[in-house]
């Protein structure tokens, strides 16, 4: 497994074939496993090199937040491209490998011999640039809908800017229109910490509802999506959406195992995919109160497992008394956690310990959803 040493990070890359170079980069919370797919293709006339970002696949994780700057991770490709001694390189990625392979060209734009960039915005810092952006796209697209005779456009966002454009390019001429959100828009779950003010968030209500009654029709990456989009303009009718949810290959889930199952139930099917709808860090815990509670495995619960082999787990308890589940939280840690993780799992429990929880009703319906899904009460021989 090649790596190199840069400030005292290993960085995880891999080479395949020989011929004019081509440098690809994953997106965030991904590796260079997404590239599988092309490597024979690519690597058939080229020399493809294939790297895992700091934090990511097999290159070390830093505890310091500065060696996972825009600078640094620039300076991490130069280090791969100049190990490997390779002068000029086709520069690529996708999403934030993309934004990434950007950024390394505006600084070293002699190391770059043409640019592949795949599902990426350019990370503009203000609404002037943004405006920018969408004059030229729009000057852009009306050119091929003229030359080529286009009839159908489709948009997909985020970033939602992208719908503007096809919303003026939809009033400009006679085109079939397809609006595709693989995520929500002023219902998205952080929407709140944007900070906007009044006005903008009276100006992104009316941007969303012009475009939900403008469009074609609508692709949603979720069917839960379709009754928020659909509140915007209620005289919106169902048969204008579509749900599409995004795709996997199950050979990624092979090894997939489903653990902690209670004892009353059994596995309704190996994999099924869904989205749990919380993580621990989007925990609300509405209430808490000294335990009291004996916790039932029958109600369902949740496990989290980090890569560093911290395990948290969500237990369920049942109040007769006014009807409501109760949760207690507890840790612990797989054979390849570091002391650091099972310090951060001591104290969790520390300060867990002998408290109970009302996550809200909301949340408990989403845990029970996924262990219904996942499976179901066993039957009896």
């Amino acid at each position: 497994m090649p790596k190199i040493n840069r400030s005292g990070v290993n960085i995880h890359f891999e080479t395949y074939g020989n011929g004019p170079a081509i440098f690809l980069t994953h997106g965030f919370s991904d590796n260079l496993g997404i590239w599988k797919n092309q490597i024979k293709t690519l690597s058939k006339n080229n020399t493809l090199i294939l790297w895992d970002l700091k934090g990511h696949g097999n290159t070390d994780a830093p505890d310091d937040m500065i060696h996972y700057s825009e600078e640094e991770t620039i300076l991490d490709m130069l280090e791969i491209l100049d190990h490997l001694n390779i002068k000029k390189a086709s520069i690529g990625g996708f999403s934030l490998g993309g934004y990434m392979s950007l950024a390394f060209y505006r600084q070293y734009p002699d190391r770059v011999s043409s640019l592949l960039i795949i599902d990426t915005g350019p990370g503009f810092k203000n609404d002037e640039a943004r405006e920018g952006w969408n004059k030229y796209a729009i000057k852009k697209a009306q050119q091929l809908i003229r030359e080529k005779g286009i009839k159908t456009v489709i948009t997909s966002s985020p970033p939602h800017s992208t719908q503007l454009i096809g919303y003026e390019l939809k009033k400009m001429f006679d085109l079939r229109w397809i609006v595709d959100f693989r995520d929500m828009w002023t219902d998205i779950y952080y929407y709140k910490l944007l900070n906007n003010s009044k006005l903008s968030h009276k100006i992104n209500l009316r941007y969303e509802r012009k475009i939900i009654e403008t469009a074609d029709h609508i692709v949603t990456a979720s069917p839960v999506y379709i009754p928020f989009f659909k509140s915007k303009s209620p005289t919106v009718s169902n048969d204008k959406f579509t749900s599409i949810p995004n795709g996997y290959d199950p050979k990624d889930f092979e090894r997939f195992e489903i653990k902690d199952i209670p004892e009353n139930r059994e596995i309704r099917s190996q994999f099924q995919l869904l989205n749990v709808g919380i993580i621990p860090e989007n925990l609300l815990l509405q209430d808490v109160r000294p335990a009291k509670l004996t916790v039932d495995p029958s109600l369902g619960g949740a496990r989290w497992e980090t890569t560093d082999g911290l395990v948290i787990y969500l237990s369920l308890a049942a109040d007769i008394n006014n009807n409501k589940l109760w949760a207690s939280i507890s840790t612990k840690t797989t054979s390849n956690a570091t002391d650091k993780v099972k310090k951060e799992a001591a104290n969790i429990d520390q300060r867990a310990k002998g408290w109970e929880f009302f996550l809200g009703d909301e949340v408990i319906k989403k845990l029970q959803s996924t262990l219904n899904t996942l499976t179901k009460i066993k039957t009896s021989d």
